[in-house]
C-alpha cells in the first residue's frame, strides 16, 4: 500500500442522517466533540475572534458536513487540503466569528464540557 493511502477516505454521512436536519444536528456536534476543535486568533480591534474547526481524512465527509452546515446558515469556510504528520492528507474548514459561535451553540452545541466552556469564554 503506497504512502498517503488510507482506505477510510470513504467515510460518508447515511442518507437517513444527511436528508434530516435533526440527525444531522447530533451526527454534526459528536463530529466535532471529537474531530474538531474551538479556539481565538487575536485580530485587529478584536481579542478573541472564534473560530470552529473539522478537520478529518475524508474529503467526501468534509463536504457533506459543510453543505449541510451552510444548508443550515452556517458561513463555512473553503475546505483546504494539508498533509498529515502520517504523511496522508486531511481536510479542514472552519466557522468563523461571533455570529457563527452563537449559532453553533443554539443550535448544535457541545457534549464535551471542555470545548463547550472554551466556546462560552469567547463569546
Amino acid at each position: 500500500m503506497p504512502y498517503g493511502h488510507n482506505k477510510s477516505l470513504k467515510i460518508v454521512i447515511p442518507d437517513a442522517i444527511k436528508d434530516n436536519w435533526n440527525f444531522a444536528k447530533y451526527f454534526i456536534r459528536g463530529l466535532f466533540d471529537t474531530d474538531g476543535s474551538v479556539f481565538a486568533v487575536k485580530k485587529p480591534r478584536i481579542e478573541k475572534y472564534p473560530s470552529i474547526e473539522l478537520t478529518t481524512i475524508s474529503k467526501t465527509l468534509a463536504e457533506q458536513v459543510k453543505f449541510l452546515l451552510e444548508q443550515n446558515g452556517f458561513r463555512v469556510s473553503k475546505i483546504w487540503e494539508f498533509k498529515q504528520k502520517s504523511r496522508n492528507l486531511g481536510y479542514r474548514f472552519g466557522l468563523n466569528g461571533q455570529d457563527n459561535l452563537k449559532k453553533w451553540i443554539k443550535e448544535i452545541g457541545f457534549s464535551n464540557p471542555y470545548k463547550l466552556e472554551r466556546a462560552k469564554s469567547y463569546l
